[in-house]
């Protein structure tokens, strides 16, 4: 729920500016929590060393979720 409205409210900035949107989304595999919602790949890379989400002990790994203009183009699960 949190993920679609943070969506719509970014999807709105990038149609009034008329680029081109791209944000990042990065869930936990085992739970399915979102653990960041960003366009700045650098924060999710950031959130992707965080061992509170990821554990590799509880064969927990992230999923990336790349969004263009509200469609998924990509999805990267594992520590590759």
């Amino acid at each position: 729920m949190m993920v679609s409205y943070v969506f719509i409210k970014m999807k709105r900035k990038f149609q009034k500016d008329g680029e081109k949107m791209k944000i990042y989304v990065l869930e936990e595999y085992n739970t399915g929590r979102t653990v960041c919602i960003s366009e700045d790949i650098n924060i999710i890379r950031k959130q992707m060393c965080n061992k509170d989400f990821f554990n590799p002990e509880y064969n927990d790994y992230p999923i990336l979720k790349i969004w263009e203009n509200g469609v998924e183009t990509e999805k990267v699960e594992g520590g590759d």
